[in-house]
């Protein structure tokens, strides 16, 4: 009888916590009422060490946008393959984490143009496009629909690799992981 309780017990624990369900680029998983994917991976260099970017859609609930929050409410993490974890990074010009899409296209035109001294005209148009796309997202917003393509910033050691993506279920429904695991290919 003691034995099928321990049995009993630990079933229900492992269903009450969920299973961490693993997948790649590009594979969709239903998380709380939104699906998830992650789209695509980028680096660039940032000193010693590389800033890696994560793009994924998220179509699920992204806080509240009267308070000026609407990012999306899981919590991430980037293991590498020696097992150090990495915590999300928030851009020093982003009040939120992750970020819009759109909203980091205009930042890297803008970076660009800055260091550019001002001369790269090329890039005023690609600044326009993306005001314009920036300023339908908050249109968007005020109207309570929700952006989908989010971008999460980590800062890693450069000499890291083997990547993956541990993204916590924010309302884990029926039969949902608890956990999801990406591997990056990076």
């Amino acid at each position: 009888m003691g034995r099928t309780l321990l049995i009993v017990g630990a079933l229900l624990a492992v269903s009450c916590t969920g299973t961490r369900s693993k997948l790649r680029v590009g594979e969709t998983t239903a998380l709380g009422s939104g699906e998830f994917y992650v789209s695509y991976t980028d680096a660039r260099s940032a000193g010693t060490d590389v800033e890696l970017l994560v793009y994924f859609h998220w179509t699920g609930p992204t806080g509240d946008v009267l308070k000026g929050f609407f990012a999306p409410t899981m919590k991430m993490t980037l293991l590498d393959r020696e097992g150090n974890s990495y915590s999300p990074l928030r851009p020093s010009w982003s009040p939120i984490q992750p970020v819009p899409e759109e909203a980091y296209a205009i930042m890297r035109d803008y970076e660009l143009y800055q260091e550019s001294g001002g001369q790269d005209r090329s890039l005023e148009a690609s600044m326009e496009v993306n005001a314009s796309r920036l300023h339908r997202l908050e249109e968007d917003v005020k109207a309570g629909r929700n952006p989908i393509r989010w971008i999460q910033f980590f800062k890693v050691p450069s000499d890291s690799s083997g990547f993956s993506l541990i993204v916590e279920n924010p309302d884990r429904q029926g039969k949902q992981p608890g956990t999801v695991e990406v591997s990056l290919g990076r």
